[in-house]
């Protein structure tokens, strides 16, 4: 068993209205928004390795993104 994962993703949007049939979108996305660290699990292939019950990596870093959409 590895360590727990905890991982926040959030989105915020919001519809800019131009004239009565056209609009504009503007979204943000993050995702592990609290760019908590996520490892995985320990190593336990090999009990000869010396690698053996270390963790050797983590998950994702905060990523962000954003788009604007027109839309007629």
């Amino acid at each position: 068993r590895g360590p727990n994962s905890v991982e926040l993703d959030a989105e915020l949007s919001r519809y800019f209205p131009i004239t009565e049939r056209m609009k504009m979108d503007l979204r943000i996305e993050a995702f592990n928004a609290l760019n908590h660290p996520n490892f995985d699990t320990p190593n336990h292939k090999n009990l000869n390795e010396s690698s053996f019950g270390v963790i050797t990596g983590s998950g994702g870093a905060r990523i962000w993104q954003g788009a604007l959409k027109f839309i007629f």
